[in-house]
């Protein structure tokens, strides 16, 4: 019987899981969105530590890639104008690729 409980009860936490893992990822575009990296950089380490699973992976590669491609040229706009005011745009959006793909350490633009 007990184990019957365990069973009906576990469907709802995952599901509660994956609410909690689409709010840190609509939270972490909004913020980013609006400038505000700190607040998205948080929401995207609450994505990004949610259980690995396939449907999820994805949803964090997605976004991962899309980041990536953003700080790409954003970096390549930077070495382009030679503004020192413009470095961390392309760095902060490299931090998101680096969380949403859980590696210890983003690229840099140089």
């Amino acid at each position: 019987i007990l184990f019957g409980l365990l069973y009906l009860l576990s469907p709802p936490a995952t599901s509660s899981s994956r609410v909690a893992f689409d709010r840190a990822i609509e939270r972490g575009v909004i913020h980013a969105k609006k400038g505000e990296y700190e607040v998205a950089i948080e929401a995207f380490k609450v994505a990004a530590s949610a259980p690995q699973s396939d449907e999820l992976d994805t949803r964090l590669d997605s976004l991962a890639r899309s980041y990536e491609a953003l700080a790409r040229r954003e970096c390549e706009r930077y070495q382009s104008t030679e503004s020192a005011n413009l470095y961390f745009i392309p760095n902060q959006y490299f931090q998101y690729t680096a969380i949403l793909n859980r590696w210890p350490e983003p690229e840099v633009c140089k």
